[in-house]
C-alpha cells in the first residue's frame, strides 16, 4: 500500500473526522475482529471456528446486497451456495 501511495499520490483525510473514520476502521476491522476471532476460538476449538470463519465472504457479500444494494451474479449465488453447502457438510460429518 505504501508502494501504491507513492506511485499514485497519497491522498489523506484533511479534517478530524476523516482521521477518526480510519482510525475507527482499523480498530473494528483489525482489533476488535481478531480479538473477537480469538475469544471464539477458545470457546468452540480450531475445527468449528475454522469451519465457521469460511462463512465470512458469505456473510460479506450477503450484507453488500441487503445494505448496499449490491447486484449479485448468478457465479456468486452459485459460490455462495457452494461455501455454504461445504460448510454444512463439514459440520454435519463431525
Amino acid at each position: 500500500m505504501v508502494l501504491a501511495g507513492l506511485v499514485a499520490g497519497a491522498s489523506l483525510p484533511g479534517v478530524a473526522w476523516g482521521w477518526a473514520a480510519v482510525v475507527a476502521i482499523a480498530v473494528v476491522s483489525t482489533v476488535v475482529a481478531i480479538l473477537a476471532f480469538f475469544a471464539g476460538l477458545k470457546r468452540v476449538g480450531p475445527g468449528t471456528a475454522s469451519i465457521v470463519s469460511t462463512l465470512e465472504p458469505v456473510v460479506t457479500v450477503a450484507l453488500a446486497w441487503a445494505v448496499l444494494g449490491e447486484g449479485l451474479a448468478s457465479i456468486q449465488l452459485a459460490g455462495g451456495a457452494l461455501v455454504l453447502g461445504s460448510a454444512a457438510w463439514l459440520a454435519r460429518s463431525r
